[in-house]
């Protein structure tokens, strides 16, 4: 029997976003927003009142509703988890999206009186347990799809979730291509995004680590520069420009600059190369952006980076957080063998545009989201057995 196709418009969906950060996950909560209304869904934002979500919500008129307060220290938030009940309840939503793990095993919880809801979990964050356990087993079998940006990530989540391989679907990036060739054989800018006030401390080592290399090398770096591109939520903040201003002498030299990111994306993809901070996150959305830009990346080190850079040799390297001896090394090592790492680039450049590209993500988030509806939306003598 041919059954007819779900059609997305007028679908009213629910995404959940528990954080006040605006890292590569928050920004990809704001993506598929507008992605869905461009599509004819109404998307609905359930988030912390004046997080910088909700300030990027507020720019492109997409509706919130306000989590009243949640506790970060704690995997299980009672009040969060009557709040979300209360609103599940009193609201039709077509389809569910969480963005935190937390989120989704209180609303597969929930959403075990309501069959027809399907729940969709877009994973980008650290997990250090594994869930193989009955009750994560009984959870997960309410999610209909969990959501990777990258491979590496896809092959983490199918060892720490038991949960079907095909309910696994890796988006990539989702990575609008904006490529800007470079001329330069011999790299002048190196470039770091900072997006919170953790990668804002870490921030001073990679100074540290760039004085370094200068003072070691004068004749051979003396063209070399640095660009700091600090994200909104930093760049509000007294804290940050406190630490600025500790810094501040490291601007004298006049080949530290400090940009504003939102204002300043062509001058990010202007750099030769980017130095990740991102330690908390598996991928980064910047570092994506960089590698499909043509540009190396020395990444913070995390096994799903590992695997990447084992997957697409000399695109870039890695280091510890806070070795500032082995970040020095590793950077040493991508701007004497630039060359090689730019033409790794260029042969990983096709492959890596299909995974992170914007048609692969939008064409597997979209069939995901009428599968998952109609699935869940079968008349029972239209499910197989194993339903």
């Amino acid at each position: 029997m041919v059954r007819e196709k779900v059609i997305l418009q007028d679908f009213k969906v629910l995404l959940i976003c528990t954080s006040r950060k605006w890292s590569t996950i928050e920004r990809r909560i704001l993506f598929d927003c507008i992605f869905l209304r461009g599509i004819g869904c109404n998307p609905v934002v359930f988030c912390l009142q004046n997080s910088q979500l909700d300030r990027e919500c507020e720019k492109e008129d997409i509706q919130r509703v306000y989590i009243s307060k949640i506790r970060f220290n704690l995997s299980f938030d009672i009040v969060f988890f009557r709040e979300l009940s209360k609103h599940i309840k009193q609201n039709d939503y077509d389809i569910i999206h969480c963005y935190s793990l937390m989120a989704t095993w209180m609303s597969a919880f929930l959403l075990k009186r309501h069959p027809q809801t399907p729940l969709l979990f877009t994973l980008n964050q650290n997990v250090n347990s594994i869930y193989h356990n009955y009750i994560a087993r009984w959870l997960l079998k309410r999610v209909d799809y969990i959501f990777t940006l990258s491979d590496e990530i896809q092959e983490f989540v199918g060892e720490t979730f038991d949960i079907q391989s095909y309910k696994i679907k890796n988006l990539g990036g989702g990575i609008e291509l904006n490529l800007r060739e470079l001329d330069r054989e011999v790299p002048q800018k190196i470039g770091c995004v900072i997006n919170n006030m953790a990668e804002l401390a870490r921030l001073r080592y990679v100074v540290k680590v760039f004085r370094v290399l200068k003072s070691h090398n004068t004749e051979k770096y003396q063209d070399l520069s640095m660009s700091l591109f600090l994200g909104p939520r930093v760049y509000q903040k007294d804290r940050a420009k406190k630490v600025l201003k500790e810094l501040d002498y490291e601007f004298y030299e006049g080949d530290i600059f400090l940009y504003q990111l939102e204002n300043k994306m062509d001058e990010f993809r202007a750099i030769d190369l980017l130095i990740g901070l991102a330690f908390d996150e598996p991928l980064n959305d910047f570092e994506i952006i960089s590698l499909i830009n043509g540009r190396p990346v020395l990444f913070p080190r995390t096994a799903m980076r590992q695997s990447l850079l084992f997957k697409y040799r000399w695109v870039g390297e890695s280091y510890f957080e806070n070795d500032i001896r082995e970040a020095r090394t590793k950077l040493t090592k991508i701007l004497d063998n630039y060359p090689i790492y730019r033409n790794a680039l260029k042969d990983y450049s096709d492959e890596i545009i299909k995974i992170h590209g914007l048609d692969t993500y939008a064409d597997t988030f979209q069939f995901c989201y009428e599968n998952a509806y109609s699935k869940r939306h079968r008349k029972p003598s239209e499910k197989s057995p194993s339903s």
